[in-house]
């Protein structure tokens, strides 16, 4: 379990520079834009490239090896940043898109860490390898943002200090992951081929449960703000609690996972996270106070770690020895675009369809997500 600390560390450092780009690239963006309204555009490029990279640099990793394209983007990362940094000090606002474009695709082996993580050890430790990447989440939510106050200190140029540390945070990882990603896994013999190569019912409907778990999740987080302050009144400091207990419910039940898989089985534990989703959506559908809006929320973020934990443990057991890294490709890519989706149309549907329409929906989604996974066939 050493070499997991070392892991968790790599994913902590580089995900607080992801959480530091949220925070820096809208503000970098109104400075430097020559209109208001472009002034999100960086950060929109870095996450729609993060999420269009995530399956060719899967399909990648699986023809060229996991370690060295890893550590190829990690690179490149480095560079966007770089490039970031000289957009900021010419002032030049289509070169800090471009550079926030390929950020963004360059992290996306973020993603993969996860994986790495769980291939590392025995089967009976992969939900706590699982956990303790999942808690560098919270880390790096609060990391990210010190990068910026930090930088402050560092260096008078408004921006640049956060920017060398951001570029120090990636060479750690780097150096990490140079010394401690596995090397290329042994080739699959014919046989194991043969026998592996059939992409079962249950896979798909992992994929399919993953996926939907994250896009009901964004689309009800992205909806609440809304809801609460501007159709019901509630104040910002309201508001902004709820969003942020909701997030420390999506990677705070990590602590606990491992132990509950001691007394349900994966998809058991995945089939309670949607079910979770749909009591989420009943009592956010007759929401009228602050702690019902609360109790959604957090509910909701306790589902969707359910969710996303289950179909990454399960995910490698039922992939097809060879393309393993193809169907986590899959599940990350098909995942973000759902995502994306639910961001992009969620202010849209609560002017045409309402709140409830959008409860209504996705509580109708997650029971038949619970279904799915519990008919016997699709084991």
């Amino acid at each position: 379990m050493r070499k997991i600390g070392y892991l968790v560390a790599a994913q902590l450092l580089s995900f607080s520079v992801v959480t530091m780009m949220v925070v820096a690239s809208s503000l970098i963006g109104l400075a430097l834009s020559p209109l208001a309204e472009l002034a999100t555009l960086p950060l929109s490029l870095q996450v729609a490239a993060f999420a269009a990279a995530l399956i060719p640099a899967t399909q990648s990793m699986q023809r060229n090896g996991r370690r060295r394209v890893m550590l190829l983007m990690n690179g490149a990362a480095g560079c966007s940043l770089v490039l970031a940094m000289l957009a900021v000090l010419m002032h030049s606002f289509a070169l800090f898109c471009f550079a926030s474009a390929c950020l963004g695709a360059s992290l996306a082996y973020i993603q993969q860490l996860r994986f790495v993580a769980i291939e590392s050890v025995l089967e009976p430790q992969q939900s706590k390898a699982l956990s303790w990447i999942m808690m560098a989440g919270i880390g790096a939510a609060f990391l990210g943002p010190e990068l910026i106050n930090l930088g402050k200190l560092l260096v008078a140029r408004e921006w640049i200090g956060a920017y060398c540390l951001a570029l120090a945070a990636l060479a750690i990882t780097f150096l990490l992951l140079y010394r401690y990603l596995p090397a290329a896994q042994r080739s699959v013999t014919e046989l194991e081929q043969v026998e592996k190569s059939r992409v079962s019912p249950a896979l798909i409907v992992v994929l399919c449960a993953g996926a939907l778990g994250g896009a009901l999740m964004t689309l009800i987080m992205t909806a609440t703000p809304i809801t609460m302050h501007h159709h019901n009144g509630f104040d910002l400091i309201q508001t902004t609690t709820v969003i942020q207990w909701h997030i420390v419910a999506m990677f705070a039940p990590s602590l606990f996972t491992s132990k509950l898989l001691k007394y349900i089985s994966i998809r058991q534990m995945m089939g309670l996270g949607a079910l979770i989703i749909a009591v989420c959506a009943y009592i956010g559908f007759f929401a009228a106070e602050y702690h019902q809006f609360l109790l959604s929320l957090v509910l909701l973020g306790i589902g969707w770690n359910f969710l996303f934990m289950g179909s990454t443990l399960l995910l490698p057991t039922l992939s097809p020895q060879r393309e393993k890294l193809r169907f986590q490709g899959y599940l990350d890519g098909s995942a973000a675009t759902l995502q994306a989706i639910g961001t992009l149309t969620a202010g849209a549907l609560l002017h045409f369809a309402g709140w409830t329409s959008i409860l209504a929906f996705s509580g109708l989604v997650a029971i038949g997500v619970a279904l799915s996974l519990s008919v016997k066939r699709y084991h």
